[in-house]
């Protein structure tokens, strides 16, 4: 606004110059002649002609720059479509480039995609061909193993126990499976038996030398026995033949009762049934308990021997 208007009043300086320029060439010779009056009405006709001239320009002038401001405000919204354009034609070039990667990675993916494909049918391919070769030598063994379907179907045809030939190869696998279970359990029987005969053949060798132990020891004992009995009569003639001796003879007779209770006391302790009896006192009894025990373990090594025996026969 503040352009057209001093746009304006360069326009209206430069008619006024103009117009003087030319009042003052073009004024005739005769005005010098004329009254003031008249000059001065020529003069004001004069303006009002200029003025009605520069209103007209001046209209023209506002007219010519109301269309300027028009073709500007035109042109500025021609920039704005063409700026918009612009901003479209990017975002459209943008998303056409975002699109061309995507596809090319679609193309990337959908060829990759093809190769395995394409491995993977190669690879079954390979496959198929396997399982066809698996497939004739399977027939194959089939047509060489029919004999063997017939001969099954011929035994079940005159057996009355199976309607099927799954029944009777199901039959022989339950009887295997069993025969396997017998053979394991018969070979554990038998590391059993070795076991049961090993063990046997200690305990008799145990016995044997427990045996010999005890004979020995029943020796010495009756050997022992006998020289008190003797002793004891020696001593007893002697106790009436010589009452002085008293003394000796009541220390040897404790002597051989305490031989007797310690030999009594082995025999009690080896004993288990002995453990819970009363204990004997008497020497005599003591001994007595002694020779039972001793032929009690004589008859039993005796009966075991005899039992291995029968056994060994069987």
């Amino acid at each position: 606004m503040a352009r057209a208007t001093t746009s304006a009043e360069s326009l209206e300086q430069y008619f006024t110059n103009r117009f003087e320029t030319k009042l003052l060439s073009h004024m005739p010779p005769e005005d010098a002649e004329l009254t003031a009056a008249t000059r001065l009405l020529e003069k004001r006709r004069e303006l009002a002609q200029a003025d009605a001239e520069q209103s007209v320009h001046r209209e023209q002038h506002e007219q010519h720059l109301d269309k300027l401001q028009q073709e500007k405000l035109a042109l500025k919204q021609e920039e704005a479509k063409l700026m918009k354009s612009l901003e479209d034609y990017d975002t459209y070039l943008k998303e056409n480039d975002i699109r061309r990667r995507r596809a090319l990675k679609k193309l990337r993916e959908e060829t990759s995609a093809c190769d395995e494909k394409n491995h993977e049918i190669q690879v079954l391919q390979e496959r198929i061909a396997e399982l066809q070769d698996h497939q004739e030598q399977q027939e194959q063994l089939l047509a060489e193993q029919e004999i063997f379907e017939k001969y099954l179907q011929s035994v079940i045809k005159e057996t009355h126990d199976f309607n099927e030939i799954d029944e009777l190869i199901d039959r022989h696998a339950t009887l295997k499976v069993t025969n396997e279970e017998l053979l394991a359990q018969e070979a554990r029987n038998k590391d059993r038996m070795r076991e049961l005969q090993a063990e046997g053949a200690r305990d008799r060798e145990n016995h044997k030398v427990v045996m010999l132990r005890l004979n020995n020891t029943l020796t010495n004992l009756e050997a022992k026995r006998d020289t008190v009995s003797t002793e004891r009569l020696h001593w007893e003639n002697q106790a009436t033949l010589a009452e002085g001796s008293a003394c000796k003879r009541t220390l040897l007779i404790g002597r051989i009762k305490m031989a007797t209770a310690n030999l009594y006391a082995l025999v009690r302790a080896r004993n288990r049934r002995g453990a819970s009896q009363d204990r004997i006192v008497n020497p005599e009894l003591q001994l007595d308990k002694i020779k039972i025990y001793l032929q009690d373990l004589t008859d039993i090594c005796r009966m075991f021997d005899e039992e291995q025996q029968r056994e060994s026969v069987e």
